[in-house]
């Protein structure tokens, strides 16, 4: 009895100890798998100063490439750029070296990547910006880096003090223009003419569309596309300005209060021989509001606005009805008196 237990048990210890082996023998493959991963080990920015900046090249360096290759979530999975775990939709590489390890990438911004560049620059404060760069797949997952961070240019510092001082320069000449010469004051057969609400508008217009057209530049280092919308604001702008003038010229027998001398820039521009009224108002309120959705736009998504047509055509209406009813604000031989 004795020297059968001896025996059982003889032979399930060696069958302890043989799945002891085995399990020694697989654990090496088993920690490999676990620890092989890709990682970022080195970024280069091919450009004059080697920081990263639009339309510079970027090459990251991967260890294991091959592997996350592999680990692509489709099989129409594209691996695009990652700046601190933004992904960067529409940046993809431009070649892959999987004998070195590298992807290079182009830092541009085109049609299908000015979105996530908008978002980047929403959140990018100052003229640079430390920032971690690497590669993934959108909506999966990223890899690590050790290749620490990269100078990320967000402004070039001088794009922005010359587009500050084109802008502002153009604002200073307006402005003395406005002042010192009829360039948006009306018709007006006074010396100290009243200023134009038409003229105006048009004039609030070109800064706007100007100051947009700079701003742009100094971010992104190229002009944006004339989008459908400048084109039918401007269009709005110089038709209602037009018809004012011929308005102005069919009055001219008329006793007209834009005679009489300016009673001040914002009085000018709402008022008729009868006051404030509706119809200029609505046209200063309509223009002041598109105006901030059109800056807000250009500054948020660096690029020029897209508006709806229908917001277009509510412009077109508000415009219309002041010049419809600017017909009416003079009376043939009617003497004026200020209110």
């Amino acid at each position: 009895m004795t020297r059968r237990i001896s025996v059982h048990s003889l032979n399930s210890f060696a069958l302890v100890i043989l799945i002891l082996n085995l399990y020694m023998l697989s654990l090496p493959s088993l920690l490999l798998a676990d620890t092989t991963e890709s990682i970022v080990t080195k970024v280069e920015i091919y450009d004059g100063d080697n920081n990263a900046k639009l339309d510079a090249f970027c090459k990251l360096y991967i260890e294991n490439l091959n592997l996350l290759l592999e680990k692509a979530p489709g099989r129409n999975s594209q691996l695009i750029l990652f700046i601190d775990d933004l992904p960067m939709v529409g940046v993809n590489p431009i070649s892959t070296d999987t004998s070195k390890g590298t992807v290079l990438f182009m830092l541009c911004r085109d049609t299908s990547s000015i979105k996530s560049w908008s978002q980047f620059f929403k959140f990018a404060k100052g003229f640079q910006k430390d920032v971690r760069l690497t590669i993934g797949y959108y909506n999966a997952f990223t890899i690590d880096t050790k290749a620490g961070y990269t100078k990320f240019i967000i402004v070039r510092k001088s794009q922005f003090y010359i587009s500050l001082s084109l802008v502002l320069l153009l604002v200073v000449i307006l402005i003395i223009l406005g002042k010192r010469s009829n360039i948006i004051r009306d018709t007006s057969t006074n010396d100290k003419k009243p200023y134009s609400l038409s003229r105006t508008q048009l004039a609030f217009w070109m800064i706007l569309i100007i100051f947009s057209f700079v701003f742009i530049w100094a971010l992104t280092g190229s002009l944006p596309t004339v989008t459908g919308t400048i084109l039918t604001l401007l269009g709005i702008s110089i038709a209602t300005t037009t018809g004012a003038k011929i308005i102005d010229f069919s009055q001219a027998g008329f006793d007209r209060f834009q005679n009489l001398p300016s009673r001040g820039f914002f009085l000018d521009l709402l008022s008729d021989e009868k006051g404030v009224n509706i119809h200029r108002f609505q046209l200063v309120v309509w223009t002041i509001l598109l105006g901030f959705f059109f800056v807000r736009n250009v500054v948020i998504n660096l690029d020029m606005p897209q508006f709806d047509d229908n917001l277009l055509i509510l412009m077109g209406i508000s415009n219309g009805t002041y010049v419809g009813l600017k017909v009416q604000e003079n009376t043939k031989k009617e003497n004026v008196t200020v209110k």
